[in-house]
């Protein structure tokens, strides 16, 4: 009898064991397929579209490079500087070199950099990041797998730098363009507003750099936008158009309203992934139904927009 009693236990045990060793397996399977997911989940690159990265150089130059993977090239962008730039979001003018502090100052960190380059040259930027990115450009395999353990300030996350990292390691060198931006004819030599010699932009978008951030898959679907300015500033509305036109959307109409509305900026598209850029460009929220004309792309501007951008 009392054998027999110990025989149940014994099943028990060994039901309870095997159930923990499931759990275990189970919970291990869910811990890798997170990992793998988080490591290769991209929120700004991918292989239809162009990305353009904002870089701080520690009080130096500033850095745009762009990464075209339809043509498999990278372009590296140099801007002085003593370049003399109108901010976003009110904040006056300032030399290039000083904004990426301003930003950390004022609680905007990089994507002050990243959003006045945007306003000021009309380069369609919405990525940031510090000098560390740098190492991103290298196609030595060591010195990448060294920069992703690396800390990076930045709005990347984990899968765009791995991705990022992987294609600069697959581009050769003659694919690789360096530019100084002082060097070409966007940029004059003049006194700034602080009496010291520096840089301003010319009038004019050249159109070696209209080349490298427009959008060929964007241009060839021929979209059409109608933008809405319930602000009080023209100048803000005729600013998002002429972005838009860069990058190969035909502004079909900038549409002035009577009332100023007190809203930030709202984005509409018949293109979800164009949609989708655009939203992330301009921080647009996104419209789920057409806001009053048929065009391929409607975008509304409301004064908070106006006061940040």
């Amino acid at each position: 009898m009392p054998a027999q009693r110990r025989k149940p236990k014994l099943r028990k045990k060994v039901k309870s064991g095997y159930s923990k060793r499931l759990f275990k397996l189970f919970f291990l399977l869910f811990v890798i397929i997170t990992f793998i997911y988080w490591i290769t989940s991209s929120k700004y690159f991918n292989s239809r579209h162009k990305l353009s990265v904002a870089v701080n150089q520690k009080d130096s130059d500033v850095v745009i490079v762009t990464f075209d993977p339809e043509l498999g090239e990278i372009y590296t962008i140099t801007i002085p500087a003593n370049t003399q730039i109108n901010l976003s979001r009110q904040l006056g003018v300032w030399k290039a070199g000083k904004i990426w502090q301003l930003g950390k100052n004022e609680g905007y960190k990089g994507s002050l950099l990243a959003e006045s380059l945007t306003k000021y040259f009309k380069f369609p930027i919405y990525v940031w990041a510090d000098s560390g990115f740098l190492d991103y450009l290298e196609n030595n395999p060591l010195k990448l797998i060294s920069a992703l353990f690396k800390y990076l300030d930045t709005n990347l996350v984990i899968g765009d730098r791995i991705r990022l990292a992987f294609f600069s390691l697959r581009t050769r060198n003659s694919k690789r363009v360096n530019i100084d931006l002082k060097d070409t004819s966007y940029l004059k030599k003049e006194e700034l507003v602080s009496g010291e010699e520096g840089f301003i932009k010319t009038e004019t978008v050249p159109n070696e750099m209209v080349i490298i951030f427009s959008e060929p898959n964007i241009a060839k679907k021929n979209l059409k936008a109608i933008i809405y300015n319930t602000t009080s500033q023209n100048q803000t509305a005729e600013e998002i158009g002429e972005i838009l036109e860069l990058i190969g959307v035909k502004v079909a109409s900038i549409l002035k309203k009577d009332e100023e509305i007190e809203t930030d900026c709202l984005i509409y598209s018949k293109d979800n992934d164009v949609e989708e850029i655009f939203a992330k460009l301009f921080a647009c929220e996104i419209s789920e139904k057409p806001m009053e004309n048929k065009f391929d792309i409607e975008i509304k501007l409301g004064k908070k927009f106006a006061d940040r951008f």
